[in-house]
């Protein structure tokens, strides 16, 4: 048999789960399923349809297509269309070529009606006419999208063009939505499919246009040349072939093999190291990206008697050392050599010593080591202490490795200590009775000593290490050669592992070159003792490697420094391809991995540059040189971040996330910052919902840690001053005050005057304030925004005014309620908010906090009754976000006011019914609800409570708020 050549990207489309098959109606034609035009002239050939000849010679003869056919007969004939269409559809038979397809992918669409994939493969079936069908594409790692209907309900099929343009044509359409996010995110390859169905065509044309031509490369297996500009032809002689290449299909999956440890004598643990968890994940949303796995250590040498220490019964060991040591090389080198009979578990966290984002990073392992018994989903709110407490009670007695990888940020610089939500993870690790060990790595020496605690400070290998390390690149050296060469190698970088491995990376094909390396960096050498080395490498090594590059390796090198988070090596040829073909691509790599300029990671090839390299290349070229790989890298993002933009303020999925981490990531570093706040002001919502708060602060800081704070810069960047408010406010409420006192002081010294600017700066002081219930404070701030206001006039600004009589309302003080009382009330009398019905004059937002008011003076009757109807004109207004979160609040607060006047049971329903409309767009509070409703007593109604359907709690609550508002008794 002739092998048909594959192309590459297909064949990593298979390697990596990400090929979606296209199934039509000519693969069913092999099974003796006639071809849809059969289908419609056999329709036409029923005695009861009028003009039935004229109609089949006009196909016959291209003046009608069979669709048009069908539009004309439909309003008379469409009992007998859709009888035949099920008939004729309707055939069983075994065909292995199914499940064979299914052996390549178990991502299947069809716009066949026919049964015969499900029949032969067992699969999970998705109809475009469910919508909570079609959210199960979102969870199921294998389906079936028969999104043109299925012979068993042939009247809910798309047969006619009210049924095409329905599907396609429909923007808000969630099965729409859903096709298109499957294609951006997918390579497809059709089978027995024509692009003649224009629908289908055009949706692939405008998925080109929004990516302008960046998007994922599609096939289609046909033996004519397809003309479509975003869907490649894999030519065959004939249909008769197609077995064939769906066997050599089969056979690249089949023959499919993790990537080797270089190890050889290694077993990889039964849960991999690199286990790439965001495709796995079916229920969490934890974010795990290629960062967060162990680097791959080839040529290894020496470090044996530190080894020796990390293997020894520690509980806690850190690794500390200038950068180029090889802290993480050794971290990996001790998870690859410990023994797996030994250990459970092993799990690598890279912190990129820029990072503050441990809760992220903790929701995974909470989910590693409870084995996915708690999801991400339901943590997300919870304090450190508690995530803390949660991980060290599901470890139990489990053995692991746990390594926590440049953890820079988290060190006290003045005690050399663990601080912030680390500390408190390493002193639990340390107190706690456990089996596993914990490693961390950064730079900083740590000054502690304490019983499980061992510190390896790793400086220069030893001459009989370098002499090792030689080895690894010269294997036929001479003895004499190696101890001369080892010497002056040694001597010249004092050991420094990074930079003895690049001068012998260049002179792998002739050892005589390092005399030559050398010299340069003798020739930049002096006597000083204060000598910086890592600088007179730089200024030598890399810049000498730097000039010996080809200019294809150079572009891999400026692109890879653009951003900190690895890439996969087959996205980062994509993110190239403009520049580079793939062969080129290709032998870029190959040079640039015998360089040791790229750190490989191991699993799914990732990569990613030294932090040394990346420094290198950001010295030698100004921002302005870099725009057009930024461009690049960001155009790239953008061509999967534009269908996502529609969901901007809901959850998304972790996949999503890490796009919009990675691109603002991207523009922060090169110091685009008004891109990257209009970034974090668009997605910030999104981000913060889907349970990655932490992960916002986190680029929140890194963007104003930079030379962004003079008023010219901060006046030229559009929504500063809406991002900074927004920054203030999670701060407060995600309990960093110390990043919010940071820029606070620095917002402060920028704009010292009393304009709106101070009352920006006193309400997020009062809000800081109130979050952590110091009222009197709170106030303080609040009266002096509330001033300013006054002062200034107009309406509230920044939120002042709302904030100071939240901080009153809830200071316990009479005198103070009162006050936010006739605030909220905003004019009118309390017995008009309790006697008048609703009107549309009236915000709910007036009667819920009024209504709050009156709980804090006891008045619980009336509060009731003020809350029910917030809650009753929230309704009435309709679904949106806001007033779906607005309608939790008031559940919650008639929870409590119940629950003050010993109505338990009807308490817990509207608890639960917060807790359910939380629990999509504010897991963090929802999380906190379900920590009350776990307290509730344990009893047989309680029981029956909590165990009903979401939509008899909705009920319940409807009920009894209009019994509330009606005067009438309560539901039962």
């Amino acid at each position: 048999m002739t092998q048909t050549s594959i192309p590459h990207d297909l064949q990593t489309a298979i390697h990596e789960n990400k090929l979606l098959i296209f199934i039509g109606a000519g693969l069913s034609k092999f099974s003796g399923i006639p071809l849809w035009k059969d289908i419609v002239i056999k329709t036409l050939q029923n005695p009861s349809i009028e003009k039935r000849e004229g109609y089949i010679n006009a196909i016959e003869s291209d003046v009608l297509t069979p669709l048009e056919a069908l539009d004309k007969i439909k309003t008379k004939h469409r009992k007998e269309i859709y009888t035949t269409f099920e008939n004729e559809t309707s055939i069983t038979v075994e065909s292995p070529i199914y499940d064979k397809i299914y052996s390549i992918s178990g991502k299947l669409i069809t716009t066949n009606y026919d049964k015969l994939i499900e029949n032969n493969c067992n699969i999970p079936v998705i109809s475009t006419n469910s919508a909570y069908s079609l959210q199960k594409i979102d969870e199921n790692k294998n389906f079936l999208l028969k999104i043109h209907g299925d012979c068993s309900e042939i009247d809910n099929a798309v047969i006619f063009t009210s049924d095409y343009t329905k599907l396609y044509e429909n923007q808000d359409g969630f099965a729409k939505f859903q096709l298109e996010k499957l294609v951006s995110s997918h390579t497809c390859l059709f089978i027995g499919f024509s692009m003649r169905d224009n629908y289908v065509s055009h949706l692939f044309d405008r998925l080109h246009a929004m990516y302008q031509g960046l998007g994922r490369e599609h096939y289609a297996i046909s033996t004519e040349e397809l003309s479509h500009a975003t869907i490649k032809t894999i030519t065959i002689d004939s249909y008769d072939k197609l077995p064939e290449i769906i066997d050599q299909l089969h056979n690249i999956k089949a023959t499919q093999k993790t990537k080797e440890y270089k190890n050889k004598d290694f077993t990889p643990p039964q849960k991999p190291l690199t286990e790439d968890s965001t495709r796995d994940i079916e229920d969490g949303i934890a974010l795990k990206i290629g960062s967060d796995t162990p680097p791959i250590t080839e040529n290894w040498a020496g470090r044996s008697e530190e080894l020796r220490s990390l293997k020894s019964q520690h509980k806690v060991c850190f690794i500390t050392g200038i950068g180029g040591q090889g802290k993480s090389a050794l971290a990996s080198r001790l998870l690859l050599e410990s023994s797996r009979e030994n250990y459970d578990l092993f799990d690598w966290r890279d912190f990129k010593e820029e990072e503050l984002n441990f809760q992220s990073k903790l929701y995974q392992l909470i989910e590693t080591v409870s084995k996915r018994s708690i999801l991400t989903k339901t943590l997300i709110g919870l304090e450190t202490e508690e995530l803390v407490n949660i991980f060290f009670n599901e470890l139990g007695q489990q053995k692991g490795i746990f390594v926590f990888d440049n953890i820079d940020k988290y060190i006290d610089l003045e005690k050399f200590t663990p601080t912030g939500d680390i500390e408190h993870f390493f002193l639990k690790a340390l107190k706690t009775q456990h089996y596993s060990k914990f490693v961390f790595t950064c730079r900083p020496f740590i000054h502690h000593a304490s019983i499980g605690f061992y510190q390896v400070k790793l400086e220069g290998l030893q001459l009989d290490d370098v002499k090792e390390l030689i080895k690894k690149y010269h294997p036929q050296i001479t003895d004499i050669d190696l101890v001369n060469y080892s010497s002056t190698l040694h001597s010249t970088t004092q050991g420094h592992p990074l930079w003895m491995g690049l001068i012998l990376a260049q002179s792998r094909t002739r050892i005589q070159d390092i005399n030559g390396i050398i010299k340069k960096i003798s020739a930049h050498h002096d006597s000083r003792e204060n000598i910086n080395l890592s600088a007179i490498i730089s200024k030598t090594i890399l810049e000498d490697v730097w000039h010996k590059l080809k200019e294809r390796e150079r572009v891999i090198l400026r692109t890879l420094s653009i951003s900190s988070i690895a890439e996969k090596e087959d996205d980062l040829a994509k993110i190239v391809e403009n520049k580079l073909k793939y062969n080129q691509f290709s032998k870029a790599m190959k040079s640039l991995r015998s360089f040791n300029l790229i750190i490989e990671k191991e699993g799914n090839g990732y990569i990613e540059l030294h932090p040394l390299v990346r420094e290198f290349i950001k010295a030698n070229y100004a921002r302005e040189q870099q725009e057009n790989y930024i461009a690049l890298y960001v155009n790239y993002l953008d061509g999967f971040i534009c269908l996502i933009k529609s969901k901007f303020g809901r959850i998304l999925d972790p996949d999503d996330i890490e796009l919009l981490i990675k691109k603002i990531e991207i523009l922060i570093n090169s110091d685009k910052y008004a891109d990257a706040i209009n970034e974090l002001r668009t997605a910030g919502d999104s981000i913060k919902i889907s349970g990655y708060c932490e992960e916002f602060i986190r680029l929140c800081d890194l963007l104003l840690s930079r030379n962004i704070w003079s008023t010219k810069k901060i006046s030229a960047i559009n929504g500063f001053n809406d991002f900074i408010f927004d920054l203030f406010s999670t701060t407060a409420n995600f309990g960093r005050h110390d990043l919010f006192d940071k820029y606070i002081n620095e917002y402060s010294k920028i704009f010292p005057n009393a304009d709106k600017n101070m009352i920006l700066i006193k309400s997020s002081l009062c809000y800081r304030e109130w979050t952590r219930g110091n009222f009197n404070s709170a106030i303080k701030e609040g009266k002096s925004a509330s001033d300013l206001i006054e002062i200034l006039g107009g309406g509230d600004v920044w939120e002042g005014l709302h904030r100071y009589n939240l901080a009153l309302r809830d200071s316990d003080n009479t005198n103070n309620i009162k006050l936010a009382m006739k605030f909220f009330c905003k004019g009118k009398s309390l017995d008009y908010y309790l006697t008048s019905p609703l009107l549309d004059e009236d915000s709910a937002e007036t009667y819920g906090n009024t209504g709050r008011c009156l709980t804090c003076l006891n008045e619980n009757e009336k509060a009731l009754l003020l809350i029910s109807k917030s809650y009753k004109k929230l309704k009435n207004e309709g679904a949106s976000l806001f007033n779906n979160h607005n309608i939790g609040y008031a559940a919650k607060w008639i929870h409590e006011i119940l629950i003050q006047t010993e109505k338990l049971n009807d308490a817990l329903y509207f608890l639960l019914y917060a807790r359910n409309i939380w629990e999509k767009d504010l897991p963090v509070e929802a999380n906190k609800l379900d920590q009350k409703i776990s307290k509730f007593p344990k009893n047989s109604a309680i029981h029956s409570i909590t165990s009903l359907e979401s939509w008899q709690i909705s009920k319940f609550c409807d009920d009894y708020i209009e019994s509330i508002i009606n005067k009438k008794k309560p539901p039962n």
